[in-house]
């Protein structure tokens, strides 16, 4: 199977971007690049062959998992859609990266919001994409993607 670098280069690239924007701009990012990297990973489809069924399934899992995450915004909505094109990228390369992605997500995260609730006792929003970054550049580390 092959495994384009391409995602995860122009992945690193525009994450770098966006983080860049939710810490310089006090959490407004320019959702445009996410629908960009939306197209890069409807892209990767020529690149592997996956059956028709699983990619319906998976992407009505993951727009489900968005409409939860918007519906009871637990993080922002750019957040969302930058989860959205990283999940169902890796779920189109193989299965597995999601899942360890997901667990390498959930951990930082815990660990995120841990450390905010105990730096910033009050309840106000701070940025998010550091650990979607983190998690992403430590996935295709891991696992040699670059």
């Amino acid at each position: 199977m092959i495994y384009p670098a391409y995602f995860f280069w122009i992945g690193t690239i525009y994450l770098l971007i966006l983080t860049w924007q939710d810490y310089k701009k006090k959490m407004l990012v320019d959702d445009r690049l996410n629908y960009f990297m939306m197209g890069v990973t409807f892209s990767l489809l020529s690149h592997v062959q996956r059956s028709f069924w699983y990619i319906i399934l998976i992407l009505i899992l993951f727009y489900a998992l968005a409409y939860y995450l918007k519906k009871y915004k637990l993080i922002g909505e750019a957040d969302v859609n930058t989860l959205l094109w990283i999940f169902y990228g890796l779920s189109i390369l193989a299965p597995y990266y999601a899942f360890w992605f997901a667990g390498i997500f959930i951990t930082l995260t815990l660990i995120y919001f841990g450390a905010k609730r105990w730096i910033f006792k009050n309840k106000e929003y701070t940025p998010f994409y550091g650990v979607i970054l983190i998690s992403f550049v430590a996935l295709a580390t891991i696992f040699k993607l670059f």
